[in-house]
């Protein structure tokens, strides 16, 4: 932490809109304009081991002047791409860089949403808009903020899946063999609320989550418990071209009909180094879902 009178200022760093098994994490600034006393977080839309690394021990005051920050870095160059579960090499092309950070970029919140214009650009919502796809809620609170959420069977089926909703046991691998009520929501059991309790007690970072699809049904989803931006594969090629931080990315294939049976499909998943097929049928309590495989590495 460093001073310049009543403005003090953190440079850490964060995994929210960054996957930690991508080894990046994104830079951050905590400011406090009253010494101390109240906090404010803002992103600075760069990460580290993307071409540079700010340096712990930096030469330089943190404060250049009252609305700008600087840090010394290292430019670097990969020279060995990542191999599961290793980290990526990089050699360093240029030592003792400057990095000057404009305050006044950085907590920029032209729609005054609760987000700042560089999260918003690097979520692919709009800095101009507070709410990006107009369902009325704001993205700064909205959990699927750039598709209005709906709901149907298909919708339905795929929060089943995805975030546990609606689900029970059936068969002998519970999280494996379950079905999906449609016409009645499951009652939330104690041992459904444990399990989330035990969930938020692992302590892993709080990230943004990336799908990448045209199924409209998919984007449609209404997360209960994270962010998720819904990018179609087209956006997310413009994204890649733009952005340096990695998002977790969940992938989800499209629902293929199965023995020309209109009622039964095959559709498979995967997360980071995780991920599982299924066959899915609608029956009359809703969809019946079984794992046919899953893996993990």
């Amino acid at each position: 932490m460093e001073k310049n009178g009543k403005q003090w200022a953190i440079l850490y760093q964060d995994f929210k809109y960054d996957e930690m098994l991508a080894f990046g994490s994104g830079y951050w600034i905590s400011l406090s304009e009253d010494e101390g006393k109240t906090w404010k977080k803002y992103y600075t839309g760069l990460s580290g081991g993307k071409n540079y690394y700010f340096k712990q021990n930096s030469q330089k005051p943190f404060w250049r002047d009252e609305n700008h920050l600087q840090i010394e870095a290292d430019i670097v160059r990969m020279t060995e791409p990542s191999i599961h579960p290793l980290s990526p090499d990089y050699e360093v092309v240029k030592d003792n860089a400057l990095v000057i950070l404009d305050l006044s970029e950085i907590i920029k919140d032209s729609d005054e949403d609760g987000l700042t214009d560089i999260e918003e650009r690097n979520l692919f919502l709009n800095p101009l808009s507070k709410d990006t796809d107009g369902d009325g809620i704001p993205d700064s609170e909205d959990l699927n903020p750039r598709f209005a959420s709906s709901s149907n069977d298909f919708t339905r089926l795929y929060e089943g899946i995805i975030f546990g909703e609606n689900t029970e046991s059936a068969g002998l691998s519970p999280y494996e063999d379950f079905v999906i009520h449609l016409e009645q929501p499951k009652k939330v059991t104690e041992s459904d609320k444990n399990k989330e309790e035990f969930s938020n007690e692992l302590g892993l970072p709080n990230t943004i989550k990336l799908i990448v699809t045209n199924d409209t049904n998919l984007q449609r989803i209404n997360p209960k418990h994270y962010k998720i931006i819904i990018l179609t594969p087209k956006e997310f090629e413009e994204y890649r071209k733009q952005y340096h931080s990695v998002l977790e990315q969940l992938s989800y294939s499209p629902l293929f009909q199965c023995d020309k049976n209109p009622n039964v499909y095959i559709m498979s998943s995967s997360a980071s180094f995780s991920g599982a097929s299924y066959k899915i049928e609608r029956t009359k309590a809703g969809w019946k879902v079984t794992t046919l495989s899953s893996w993990i590495s």
